[in-house]
C-alpha cells in the first residue's frame, strides 16, 4: 500500500567532466542526496548523503570543484546496488512517492540501474518539482533562481546532493 504521508526528495551527483554537458552516458552516480518530507506536518524530518563508488569512471578535478567530492571520498562509498537496497529497506522507496528538481535524476537512475542490472529502487510515481514550478510561474529556472523567485535563499553548497535535496524540499514546501 502506497505511503502518501512521506515524500522522498532526491538529488543525484554524478561523475562529470569539463566541456561534456549532461546527459553523459558514461557518467555514474557518486552521491544520492535525500531529504525526507513528512507531508502532514510539512517538515523535513531527515537528510542523508549516500556516497556511491563509481565502477567505471573517475572523479575529475572539474567534478571535485563543482561538487567538492574527491576520488578518495567516493572510493570509500558503497556500490549503487547497496545504495538502492538502503533506499528500499530504510526509506521504503518502492512504497513512497519521490521527487526531484527536474526529470534528470529519474532518467539518470533508470539509465544507470539498467546498465548495471540493478532493480530500479522506486515506485511508479515521480513528482517533478521543476515542472510544478514552471506551471505555477511560467518560467524555466535553475533551483537556486526558483528559490529566489519564491523568496527563499539557497542554504549550503550547491551541487552536493544532500544540500540540493534539502533545498528542493524547502522549495516544494513553499510551492505547496
Amino acid at each position: 500500500m502506497r505511503d502518501l504521508s512521506t515524500l522522498l526528495v532526491i538529488d543525484l551527483e554524478e561523475t562529470c567532466f569539463e566541456g561534456i554537458a549532461p546527459p553523459n552516458p558514461d557518467a555514474e552516480i557518486i552521491e544520492i542526496g535525500l531529504a525526507v518530507l513528512d507531508m502532514p506536518s510539512r517538515q523535513i524530518v531527515e537528510q542523508r548523503s549516500i556516497i556511491v563508488k563509481p565502477e567505471h569512471s573517475l572523479v575529475s578535478e572539474f567534478c571535485t570543484s563543482l561538487t567538492s567530492l574527491t576520488q578518495e571520498e567516493v572510493d570509500k562509498g558503497i556500490t549503487l546496488a547497496a545504495a538502492c537496497k538502503i533506499l528500499k529497506k530504510e526509506y521504503l522507496s518502492r512504497d513512497r512517492n519521490w521527487s526531484s528538481y527536474g526529470a534528470y535524476d529519474q532518467r539518470a537512475f533508470r539509465r544507470e540501474c539498467g546498465q548495471k542490472g540493478i532493480a530500479y529502487p522506486f515506485g511508479i510515481i515521480h513528482l517533478d518539482i521543476k515542472g510544478f514550478f514552471e506551471l505555477k510561474y511560467q518560467e524555466k529556472l535553475s533551483l537556486t533562481d526558483a528559490m529566489y523567485k519564491c523568496g527563499l535563499e539557497f542554504e549550503g553548497r550547491a551541487h552536493r546532493g544532500v544540500v540540493d535535496a534539502y533545498n528542493t524540499a524547502r522549495l516544494l514546501l513553499t510551492l505547496l
